[in-house]
């Protein structure tokens, strides 16, 4: 479980709670470059796979068509969302298992991006109150994990995503307030904190949301393209 993050020139040193460090590879400056971050939830309404094709397998060929090395970073805080399905043993063993040689694959779980408990149970906030109170809890700390694997990604041509368990919604700004109650996601807030501390280090940089996307890719596969925001 890392909890801190530190960059020294070309490389992070992501830190464990023991005090063991992980060193990720990266550019000492990414002044004009674009970096992307991806974004997944689980849920996914009204969907059904067909008969031979388990959710978790189509999850699988979304990601292979990506053709990209792949960080899925679980921000979950118990890690399987609303779905016992969608568990460590999917994410970690199941799809990668699925996917093709070439297609370089690690599956993280880093809690200290989740909200606490305290705020999930608060049934008393409305999304943007959820919002607000997730960036104050958000730490520095946390925040040079998540960068830390968005910078390495970006290193190999790769693209880190930011997995929970809400449902993606095109044009979330236009929707309903009810609407927006049931389908907000703290993922696409954590996306935004991550692109607005990547420009406020690296001038000139373009920082791209990739919203990923189960049943945008069942629908339209063998041609799938994500949806794309810049943020």
């Amino acid at each position: 479980m890392y909890i801190d993050a530190a960059k020294h020139g070309d490389c992070w040193l992501v830190r464990n709670a023991w005090g063991h460090d992980l060193k990720l590879p990266c550019r000492e400056t990414y002044k004009g470059a674009s970096l992307e971050i991806g974004t997944l939830g689980t849920r996914a309404p009204g969907f059904k796979p067909k008969p031979y094709l388990r959710r978790f397998e189509a999850v699988a060929q979304m990601l292979d068509t990506l053709h990209r090395p792949l960080y899925l970073m679980d921000t979950r805080r118990g890690g399987t969302g609303a779905s016992s399905s969608w568990s460590p043993l999917e994410f970690a063993t199941k799809i990668p298992a699925l996917l093709s040689p070439e297609c370089s694959y690690a599956f993280l779980h880093l809690p200290c991006l989740a909200p606490s408990i305290e705020l999930r149970n608060d049934e008393n906030l409305s999304w943007e109150g959820f919002r607000d109170r997730y960036r104050q809890e958000l730490s520095q700390e946390a925040l040079n994990v998540a960068q830390a694997f968005v910078e390495s990604a970006a290193e190999r041509g790769g693209l880190p995503i930011l997995l929970c368990a809400e449902e993606y919604c095109m044009e979330f700004e236009k929707l309903s307030q009810q609407e927006q109650e049931a389908s907000y996601c703290h993922r696409f807030t954590l996306a935004r904190c991550l692109a607005d501390r990547l420009k406020a280090t690296y001038t000139e940089v373009n920082v791209t949301r990739v919203d990923l996307d189960i049943r945008d890719f069942v629908a339209s596969r063998p041609s799938y393209q994500p949806r794309r925001k810049t943020l």
